[in-house]
């Protein structure tokens, strides 16, 4: 193992970023366009580097190495020292045999003045949160990360690193998406829309006796929608839009439609899906803020309640970090303590036919398994395995696993000792704390009058939801003012930073990074930046970090360029978004 340890870039390593290839024609439209054009900021580094580089070439340095299987650990040792390995993550499934290894390496004296993460036993979520760790610290370092497999028993640990690697915040959410957001986020404060609080409701007692159903979109929706029919006037029904077209074909109004999609084609399609938009006249919306206007302008604004992800101009009163829409309706539940939350198509998981959602949901395709290679790995086709929530294991995809620890977290968070929580789903992935529950064993309660429920709803949503900013959120827009400064200072400073060689490069955009990691306030801007940086510093570092890579002075000048251009333009962008809730402008 030791022996074949080479420094070709795309010999038994991970890449950790998709290659994206730019053509002529784009690049050169992005020179007119907008700070909130996809991949507008990246574009011009990461042509630059596909143009100065290939996989094929060479490391100059190995920076990061991942250890699939520990075994004696002797391997490790002479990886680790030969090479002069900074930072090593060492992976082993079977304890006894890491116990072992104890005896016969000192992984002390081997790391005690290098950083190591070990992944011990650790199950699915433990291991997420381990490999999260080790991949932040020196993210300059990780367009390739070289690995050993032990043996061919982690050859699955080897998907589940790429499935963690694609489903990385970076690689799903861009800063210009954030970017236009936090545009539409504001633009929907200045219009004096209602946002929701959804700090958790804990005293709050008006769903005591009150079920709900949270239904999703996944396939087991459409197995069971005869049955939801049936029993549909005895829950509260609280469904994402991907979910109204089996509703409607049903007559199942819901009682609760949530809507989070910001795309304008994705929300246009979904509602042109819909027959007629009658069947949800009475329905209550809580939406995402940043969601297009098709659907926010579409239906009446005293039904319309608003939450924020990932900006947080109401202080976070309304905020609600989630990946996805499944995600957001469960958290709804669980913050306004419903005591009884019933999960029925929330199966982030396929059905026995491989579809990936309901039949009647505008997205809904059937994947085949397949042999997972590195340079095809994607969210959406490529089939892995997970605990089952009634079967042992089921089949998913990368996109909705990263769902699974987000519901976890969201039980931990949110779930009241009072609270008892059922998933109804076949075929759907487990949950952590969350009781399976064959549909055909659930009693159903009494009858609810709809009617008189929505109004009380309406009445309780107005009463947790505000329009206007307060004194202190208003306050708080200065204080992210105070912010762009500091960051233009920052940024002036690495402009006449010294970047004769590559060394001295890389220290001064390091430095300047690090400055806008830790600052104190974590505001929008300072999230933004952060996207931007994991997406793009590898790439910069790769290119210096390359053997065949000789005249480095020039690349140093060319990159130095484009980042200074990038991020001025982000921030100016940011600064007058500010303004819309400003009497005198940001200067």
């Amino acid at each position: 193992i030791s022996k074949d340890v080479n420094l070709q870039k795309n010999l038994q390593s991970f890449r950790c970023h998709r290659k994206f290839v730019f053509d002529k024609d784009t690049l050169e439209l992005y020179k007119t366009q907008n700070a909130y054009t996809d991949y507008i900021s990246v574009a011009n580094i990461i042509d630059y580097y596909n143009k100065n580089s290939n996989d094929s070439m060479h490391m100059d340095r190995l920076n990061k190495y991942i250890f699939l299987g520990s075994g004696l650990g002797l391997h490790i040792q002479n990886i680790v020292e030969n090479h002069n390995i900074p930072i090593s993550l060492i992976i082993e499934d079977d304890i006894e045999l890491f116990r072992l290894s104890l005896f016969t390496i000192n992984y002390s004296k081997i790391f005690k003045t290098r950083s190591a993460f070990f992944s011990i036993a650790q199950n699915n979520q433990e291991f997420h949160k381990t490999f999260s760790n080790f991949y932040t610290k020196a993210f300059f370092k990780n367009q390739f990360i070289k690995y050993s497999l032990f043996s061919s028993n982690y050859e699955e640990k080897v998907d589940q690193i790429r499935s963690l690697l694609i489903s990385r915040p970076e690689a799903t959410y861009s800063n210009e998406r954030i970017l236009v957001k936090n545009r539409k986020v504001l633009q929907r404060i200045k219009d004096e829309y209602k946002f929701i609080n959804l700090r958790k409701k804990t005293s709050e007692n008006f769903f005591k006796d009150k079920p709900w159903m949270v239904v999703g979109a996944g396939p087991s929706l459409q197995k069971n929608i005869e049955w939801l029919k049936e029993h549909k006037n005895k829950y509260i029904i609280i469904a994402p839009f991907a979910a109204l077209k089996s509703l409607e074909k049903a007559a199942i109004s819901p009682d609760i439609a949530v809507h989070i999609e910001e795309s304008e084609s994705s929300t246009k399609k979904m509602l042109e899906n819909l027959d007629d938009t009658s069947f949800i006249k009475d329905t209550i919306f809580i939406f995402s803020a940043s969601v297009s206007h098709s659907i926010i302008d579409r239906f009446d604004k005293n039904k319309v309640y608003l939450h924020e992800d990932r900006t947080k101009y109401k202080l976070g009163d309304s905020t609600l970090a989630v990946t996805s829409v499944g995600e957001t309706i469960y958290s709804i539940a669980l913050i306004f303590n419903a005591h009884s939350v019933y999960l029925l198509g929330l199966d982030f998981a396929l059905g026995d036919d491989g579809q990936t959602h309901s039949s009647d949901h505008f997205k809904s395709t059937k994947v085949e398994e397949k042999q997972n290679e590195s340079d095809d790995f994607q969210l959406n086709d490529n089939v892995v395995y997970v605990r089952g929530n009634l079967k042992e294991k089921v089949k998913s995809l990368p996109i909705f696993i990263q769902s699974i620890p987000i519901v976890n977290f969201k039980t931990q968070e949110y779930k009241s000792p009072e609270q008892n929580i059922y998933n109804l789903s076949e075929n759907g992935a487990y949950f952590n704390d969350i009781i399976p529950l064959d549909i055909a064993k659930l009693k159903n309660g009494i009858k609810l009058d709809k009617n008189k429920l929505l109004k009380e709803i309406n009445t309780l949503f107005d009463k947790y939801s505000t329009i206007k900013l307060s004194d202190l959120e208003e306050r708080e827009i200065d204080s992210k003012i105070a912010q762009i400064d500091r960051f233009k200072e920052l940024l002036e400073e690495f402009k006449t930073s010294p970047s004769s060689n590559d060394d001295l490069f890389l220290i001064s955009f390091e430095n300047f990074v690090s400055s806008i990691f830790q600052d104190e306030y974590r505001y929008e801007l300072w999230e933004i930046f952060t996207i931007y940086f994991l997406r793009i510093c590898s790439h910069v570092d790769d290119l210096l970090n390359t053997v065949e890579i000789k005249s480095k002075k020039k690349h140093i000048k060319k990159y130095k360029q484009f980042l200074v251009t990038q991020i001025e333009k982000i921030i100016l962008t940011y600064k007058e978004d500010l303004n819309m809730l400003r009497t005198t402008e940001v200067v």
